[in-house]
């Protein structure tokens, strides 16, 4: 069994190795893996954006209860809003687009918001009470503004949305001021001007399609497959294999703001228990007083713990288990052995 340190509960193992995989998970920091190419090398996905049919131009457009449809000459665009900051963008060449999935975006269903749309002869103009978009017709791309007609967020000059074969990407304007935080666990820097990275999962790592710009906004590129983030150049893009491009565009300008507007769309992590705050320690294949965890499996590693606790006098509040399989005998639970 493990303790509380301060509270003196008791927490069986299984449940301090699952409460450290929820921990990490909730902050975007195990699970899967991503690969970041710096100086616009070989990344896959936008080596060659000049290749990609972008939308075209602007045919016509439905208005709808919560945003409008506009028909383009090689792909159908909408945009919902979900809140007078939070929009959705999706674009797909069929014009016919796919079913929402359940996994990661807890809610699609939103409150009617009111707004405004004009046809301003180049461009239409749609209007909440937070935000103005400006929808250019001709290359069909977006313009992001605040209430005060202040820019947030550009497309590409040439156009903002295209596809390649089963291959989807949405290109902007990069400011001198912009930098990129997010896209979910890394070991580097902060600041994603500069990088190339491939949200690819794997056993080591966290990748979130998520990322906010300094410029005040955030951008959910809401996908399962791998995507490319290329803040290398002006237009940065993201993009990754699909039939549908669909993205989430927030506006915030702080920061703690946007993250509070995403996990409406993605869920809130629930806080976890108190131990969970603690020390914890790491274990590869280490022997130690010449027991070899890995080889004698969930019995090594709580004869490791008593010998931690109450040998060495340390304050361990959990142990990460690096374990590949149950060939190592261990168990999410005693139960499942």
């Amino acid at each position: 069994m493990v303790s509380d340190r301060q509270g003196g509960n008791k927490a069986p193992l299984y449940a301090v190795v699952l409460a450290w995989v929820a921990l990490m998970n909730s902050l975007g920091l195990a699970g899967a893996r991503m690969q970041t190419e710096r100086n616009g090398k070989t990344g896959g996905g936008t080596d060659s954006p000049t290749s990609y049919r972008m939308v075209g131009k602007y045919v016509n457009h439905i208005q709808r209860a919560n945003g409008v449809d506009f028909q383009c000459t090689n792909a159908m665009v909408r945009l919902e809003i979900y809140l007078e900051d939070v929009l959705r963008i999706r674009m797909n060449p069929s014009g016919q687009f796919l079913a929402d999935e359940p996994w990661v975006v807890i809610r699609y269903e939103w409150p009617a918001i009111p707004f405004t749309l004009e046809d301003k002869g180049t461009y239409f103009a749609i209007a909440t009470q937070r935000m103005l978009v400006k929808v250019f017709k001709e290359p069909f791309r977006l313009e992001m503004y605040d209430s005060g007609g202040k820019v947030i967020n550009r497309d590409c000059p040439e156009g903002g949305m295209g596809y390649r074969g089963d291959e989807v990407i949405c290109k902007k304007a990069l400011t001198p001021s912009d930098h990129f935080f997010g896209l979910g666990q890394r070991f580097e820097k902060s600041d994603l001007r500069g990088t190339k990275t491939t949200c690819l999962v794997t056993r080591e790592y966290t990748p979130v399609p998520f990322f906010m710009g300094s410029d005040g906004y955030g951008i959910f590129f809401h996908n399962f497959r791998p995507s490319v983030f290329d803040f290398t150049q002006d237009p940065y893009s993201f993009s990754a294999p699909g039939s549908e491009l669909d993205y989430y565009f927030i506006y915030g300008p702080e920061f703690k703001h946007i993250l509070d507007q995403y996990t409406k769309i993605t869920g809130k992590s629930p806080l976890p228990p108190k131990w969970a705050f603690g020390l914890y320690f790491s274990r590869w294949n280490e022997t130690i007083d010449g027991w070899n965890y890995r080889e004698e499996g969930q019995a090594g590693l709580l004869r490791t713990m008593q010998a931690v606790r109450e040998i060495w006098d340390w304050p361990l509040d959990g142990i990460r288990v690096h374990a590949f399989g149950p060939k190592q005998n261990f168990y999410a639970s005693p139960d499942t052995q």
